[in-house]
């Protein structure tokens, strides 16, 4: 089981943090508590099921994401600047639903 989900997205505007904590439905978005569904989490675990823990670094001034899943037994991170994976772009939308 999922206890939490970690995400954080940085680039040279802005950033962009994101705590998931599927038990109570909810998340919290820089700072701002919104509710989601357990579909909502399943489609996030499923754009990144087959990424690389690590993308590595290219570049200063590139968008950086860093996410950890937390189990009560292991913790699974990812990360990437300036490398992202394939399907980077529809993990991007997925976030966009969650921005103000």
């Amino acid at each position: 089981m999922i206890d939490k989900i970690l995400i954080e997205i940085n680039n040279i505007s802005n950033s962009f943090n994101m705590i998931i904590l599927p038990e109570y439905n909810k998340c919290i978005v820089n700072n701002i508590e919104k509710k989601i569904n357990e579909d909502k989490i399943n489609e996030l675990l499923n754009i990144i099921f087959n990424w690389k823990n690590n993308y590595g670094l290219k570049g200063i001034d590139m968008e950086e994401f860093n996410i950890k899943i937390i189990t009560n037994n292991d913790i699974n991170m990812f990360y990437g600047k300036g490398v992202y994976p394939n399907n980077y772009q529809v993990f991007k939308e997925w976030i966009s639903e969650f921005y103000d």
